[in-house]
């Protein structure tokens, strides 16, 4: 396959307000005027999969020799949360279940090449303090989180007997009463604990037979008022696990579930935990530096949206039509940079090659990693050896930070060889084949095309940076422009010192002093050079 160059449909509703109703086939035909034969689809709502005239028009633009992929909702093109993989909510699981299924079938029957989301556009989960939800979580597999919870006795544990007590700062007043109960019973049958323990020491030293008697008796009322506290302690986990599987509203219950989840898989050592975070973590790590481990929670939600158990398989619909699935850093909002919970390459790699399918992949989109925080070239350097192997798409815009800017690359430009040293580092990291494609927004094209070109011819040659030569920039040594802007340097070397030496200066050679007397010396400029 090699390397296909292709063009984004951009967002057309940036664009005028005919632009915007023109649907999947009119976007497919971006390609055409661009010299390219790939479009990457931008979708701006899955109704577009609705359009009557939807397979007619496919059929006409693959006439066309035009292949294309699909670029899934997001919130720049809904303007709300549509497509959110990485969420603990039950319905926002649910609803995002359904809507991916949805864009997997309706792009598989339509013949595309891959169908790419952002990995995450939801909530910070520093901000989720903030955020009014229901209390309905899930697991990644989909299922209720306290399903989760009660299959492992190390998670109950940890939600009910961490020193750290993740779950009060997660409950409400209604819910406060539970916990509170909870607590006092726990200290209350540690203290029957420690009474009978005396008893029984000294049970062991007694004599007297009156006094062993009335030591045993003490014993079992307290062994039966331990059963009791056992069985409220019971009760009380219960109704907090009731709470949990239920739509009482709270602010920010979904840092809950990743809580739970991350305990699950720094327990089991879980190859994208381990893959990401690098290591098992204690308690007290968890608790109190998320930062250490949400990207890896969050792309094992991803995980499970393939790997179900309760919801269907996207895998198989991958498999029917050889489509890739590809996942991309989103673009960070001003004020969240450094926030998102998946932003680095490493946690789209370790997803892509842990989904289990061959259809798995991931994209790299330079302004969107710059955008949260991250440095591009020193990210891809610590990548993984095999990294590149699971890079499909390739997103190529003028590398600025400040999004959403989607700005064409000059031919010649130090951004054309910043992209070219990006993307030559991954090809040495198995990046041989893939869709790089200008996502142009609602930006020009100008040369970018031709900036393409030109990577991908230096990329197929193996051509290391530092050896690039002139053609990569879009000259040649040996053309007349360059000729005439080397005579013309020439020419002018010693001006710099004009004035300053003691010999007579000569402004004019034997020609052009002719040329000054008759008058006719901007003529004989023009001719000059050639």
């Amino acid at each position: 396959m090699g390397y296909v160059l292709g063009i984004s449909s951009g967002l057309w509703r940036a664009g005028g307000q005919k632009e915007e109703f023109f649907g999947i086939v009119r976007k497919g035909y971006q390609a055409l005027t661009y010299g390219v034969t790939f479009t990457q689809i931008d979708i701006d709502t899955v109704t577009e999969f609705k359009d009557p005239f939807l397979r007619k028009g496919i059929e006409e633009l693959k006439r066309f020799g035009i292949s294309f992929g699909f670029h899934g909702e997001t919130l720049a093109t809904t303007s709300r949360e549509v497509i959110m993989l990485d969420s603990a909510i039950k319905d926002i699981y649910d609803m995002t279940h359904q809507r991916l299924i949805e864009h997997l079938k309706n792009a598989g029957e339509l013949g595309a090449k891959y169908v790419l989301f952002h990995a995450s556009e939801n909530t910070p989960f520093q901000m989720l303090f903030r955020e009014f939800q229901p209390s309905k979580l899930v697991d990644f597999w989909g299922r209720p989180i306290k399903e989760l919870i009660e299959s492992e006795k190390f998670l109950e544990k940890f939600v009910f007997e961490s020193e750290e007590k993740i779950k009060e700062f997660l409950w409400g007043f209604e819910r406060s009463y539970h916990i509170s109960q909870l607590d006092r019973k726990k200290e209350e049958k540690k203290i029957l604990e420690k009474t009978i323990l005396e008893f029984k020491q000294q049970l062991e030293k007694e004599k007297n037979e009156n006094e062993k008697t009335n030591l045993k008796m003490e014993i079992k009322k307290l062994e039966l008022q331990k059963e009791a506290i056992e069985k409220a302690i019971e009760y009380y986990k219960n109704e907090c696990l009731k709470v949990i599987d239920s739509y009482d509203l709270h602010y920010g219950p979904e840092r809950f579930a990743y809580y739970v989840v991350a305990k699950y898989l720094n327990e089991k050592k879980d190859p994208i935990w381990m893959g990401i975070v690098g290591r098992q973590l204690s308690d007290e790590e968890i608790i109190k530096h998320p930062e250490l481990w949400v990207g890896a929670v969050a792309t094992k939600y991803i995980w499970g949206h393939f790997n179900p158990r309760i919801h269907e398989d996207p895998k198989p619909i991958l498999e029917k039509y050889k489509m890739y699935i590809v996942f991309e850093t989103q673009m960070a909002a001003q004020g969240q940079e450094g926030m998102m919970r998946i932003a680095h390459p490493k946690e789209l790699y370790y997803l892509a090659k842990n989904l289990g399918t061959p259809y798995a992949a991931w994209a790299l989109d330079i302004e969107h990693v710059l955008s949260c925080g991250i440095d591009p070239e020193e990210a891809i350097k610590n990548l993984p050896e095999d990294a590149g192997k699971y890079l499909k798409v390739v997103h190529i815009t003028y590398p600025s930070p400040l999004n959403p800017s989607h700005y064409p690359i000059p031919l010649g430009s130090e951004a054309q060889e910043y992209v070219y040293k990006l993307l030559y580092i991954l090809r040495q990291k198995g990046f041989k084949d893939g869709w790089i494609i200008y996502e142009r927004g609602s930006a020009p094209i100008q040369q970018t095309i031709i900036v393409l070109r030109k990577i991908k011819e230096f990329l197929e040659k193996d051509t290391p940076p530092e050896e690039l030569p002139p053609e990569f920039y879009g000259f040649k040594i040996d053309e007349p422009e360059v000729i005439r802007q080397r005579q013309i340097i020439l020419q002018h070397a010693l001006d710099p010192i004009k004035g300053l030496v003691s010999i007579p200066e000569e402004d004019h050679t034997f020609l052009s002093r002719i040329a000054l007397e008759k008058g006719r010396l901007e003529q004989w400029k023009k001719g000059e050079m050639r």
